[in-house]
């Protein structure tokens, strides 16, 4: 899943600094929206060569969607 906005996963991610104040001032600490948008890609790489990549824009995928959405794009 790549998130949309273009922010990466800070979660990890530790900053030293006396105060909040500081740690903004030197782009330390980042903003982190609930909820953000998100889209799924999938992609087959095998020895023969690449699949065409599948953009799944929204939900889950369970075998139906998979089926019906990846396969055929796959299989071309």
């Amino acid at each position: 899943m790549f998130d949309l906005n273009g922010m990466y996963n800070c979660q990890n991610d530790q900053v030293w600094a006396v105060n909040r104040a500081e740690a903004d001032k030197n782009g330390g600490v980042k903003q982190n929206q609930q909820f953000q948008q998100k889209v799924m890609v999938w992609l087959g790489v095998c020895s023969e060569g690449v699949t065409p990549l599948v953009i799944l824009d929204n939900g889950t995928v369970n075998h139906q969607r998979y089926i019906d959405e990846v396969l055929p794009v796959a299989l071309k």
